[in-house]
């Protein structure tokens, strides 16, 4: 709700009281953080992610990719090869 009305302090802060986080609520503050064009945001994000044991998913690699895609930066290479070698998404 807070990402969806741009209020990103608020949802970063909801998201830190979580008691559990997993995949879905990581990929919801990320999606808001790409939404709004915060790509250092989502790289962060991603990182604290993979720091706290979850693994991201398509979902996250498709908000990923494509804040890269807007914002034309060359790291959407880099993890679009991370995803395909290390967790074997398969484009095929």
């Amino acid at each position: 709700m807070y990402t969806k009305w741009g209020a990103l302090f608020e949802a970063h802060e909801v998201f830190e009281k979580l008691p559990c986080r997993d995949i879905v609520s990581w990929n919801a503050l990320i999606a808001g953080y790409a939404q709004l064009d915060k790509a250092n945001r989502v790289f962060i994000s991603l990182r604290q992610l993979r720091l706290e044991g979850t693994m991201p998913n398509a979902a996250s690699f498709l908000l990923l990719l494509n804040v890269c895609s807007h914002a034309s930066l060359l790291e959407g290479q880099v993890f679009f090869d991370d995803m395909c070698k290390v967790h074997c998404v398969n484009l095929k």
